[in-house]
């Protein structure tokens, strides 16, 4: 079975075990057979006899990592994403879509190369998609407008 030591008085050489079902086991320092002394807390893994635990070895805990080195590493998001996507947007209504375009091509690569140390690619790619809608808004409304130059 297995199960985690809730206590253990080392002068008297007994402690308690749960189980990971809730029941509780008392043992005594023969049935540890680890190096390590027992400690309150430890997994462990045991022969259940009755309401004594035997046979018990201590199992290598797998801790998560302390919180000042987190599972996975943060990334950086890219500036130039971040400016694609503004003059993007900002594009379709003032001058920047070229900006935009120029950003949005540059941040791409620069965040393929990165290998996953930079973030925002997501954010490149819309303000490319932006930049050149608001080119082709701004080409029509010159075509539209020298068409009406034309026509008068």
């Amino acid at each position: 079975m297995k199960g985690t030591v809730l206590d253990f008085n080392a002068t008297s050489g007994s402690g308690v075990i749960s189980c990971e079902h809730g029941g509780r086991y008392q043992f005594s320092q023969e049935q540890w057979k680890s190096a390590q002394a027992p400690v309150a807390g430890a997994p462990v893994d045991f022969v259940a006899d009755g309401e004594q635990a035997k046979d018990i070895y201590g199992v290598a805990a797998q801790t998560p990592p302390p919180a000042s080195q987190p599972m996975q590493t943060t990334t950086a998001t890219s500036s130039l994403a971040i400016v694609s996507l503004v003059a993007g947007i900002l594009g379709l209504f003032f001058f920047g879509s070229i900006i935009a375009i120029i950003c949005g091509h540059i941040a791409r690569s620069q965040i393929k190369e990165s290998k996953g140390a930079q973030s925002g690619d997501g954010m490149a790619l819309s303000g490319l998609i932006l930049g050149y809608i608001g080119v082709a808004i701004w080409a029509l409304w010159l075509i539209f407008a020298g068409v009406i130059a034309a026509a008068s």
